[in-house]
């Protein structure tokens, strides 16, 4: 895909991350793109948090009054390309489901917008009414710059080294040192991730799940995987019930009651 306009921002944050902002750069616009693409979340209708201020009264007035001017979200670094919904228009004096809304100041790195002034300065209330949604792209910069700065140091290993000329030393390959130490840094403060693992090994129960002891017709513990539950349904069937006992120095044998 080509370079979007909309990444303009993030792509001269990320060069700044990782030290390529001279001529000439180890990485084209692209492939910042690229990288970016790798570790983006795309976002629908995210509530956003509302900071209502509470201004003062004003003029004659005696009452004060909430001003709905800033949001949060739960997101940073968002891609410039987003927009907001609301069911409001006009100050809150339009009922417009959906429609779109437009900040009058936008922090996407941060994740916060405001649709007025806020205080000290006094704005006109109500401002912009809750719910408002955010929809858009934003990215784990911290992990784009990490694998941006493994690749730059794969890219310079092999031209990057240490020599002695005439009595003097260049420890040139302490530059890489450095750029390793700051991919750390980086992947120290990027997004968390967490990985769901299944005991394939366990009998299922009856909502789906895996459990490692069952519970048989006399309350007594069972292990799932030899079918604890068999001898309750049989027990309704038959006047000859199986029954499971289960003995820790031995396997599992079946007495016939």
């Amino acid at each position: 895909m080509a370079v979007r306009a909309s990444m303009a921002a993030l792509i001269a944050r990320t060069r700044q991350m990782i030290g390529d902002v001279t001529t000439p750069q180890d990485f084209l616009d692209q492939d910042v793109q690229d990288a970016a693409d790798a570790h983006r979340a795309d976002i629908r209708y995210e509530l956003l948090k509302p900071a209502p201020d509470i201004q003062p009264p004003q003029g004659q007035g005696t009452t004060a009054q909430f001003v709905w001017a800033a949001y949060f979200s739960d997101w940073q670094h968002w891609e410039d390309d987003l927009f907001f919904q609301s069911m409001t228009t006009n100050n809150g004096a339009t009922i417009a489901p959906w429609a779109l809304v437009t900040p009058v100041v936008s922090e996407p790195i941060a994740g916060r917008w405001t649709f007025a002034v806020t205080l000290p300065a006094i704005a006109t209330p109500p401002a912009q009414f809750p719910p408002v949604y955010l929809s858009g792209k934003a990215y784990d910069l911290y992990r784009v710059a990490a694998d941006l700065l493994e690749r730059r140091i794969a890219l310079r290993s092999f031209i990057t080294f240490d020599m002695t000329i005439d009595g003097r030393t260049l420890h040139l390959n302490q530059i890489l040192d450095r750029w390793e130490k700051l991919r750390m840094s980086y992947l120290a403060q990027s997004w968390n991730r967490s990985v769901e693992l299944v005991r394939t090994d366990l009998a299922p129960d009856r909502a789906g799940g895996s459990r490692m002891l069952r519970s048989d017709a006399q309350g007594n513990l069972l292990p799932a995987a030899i079918g604890a539950e068999r001898s309750s349904r049989r027990c309704s069937r038959s006047r000859r019930v199986s029954r499971w006992i289960w003995s820790p120095t031995r396997r599992a044998t079946r007495a016939q009651a």
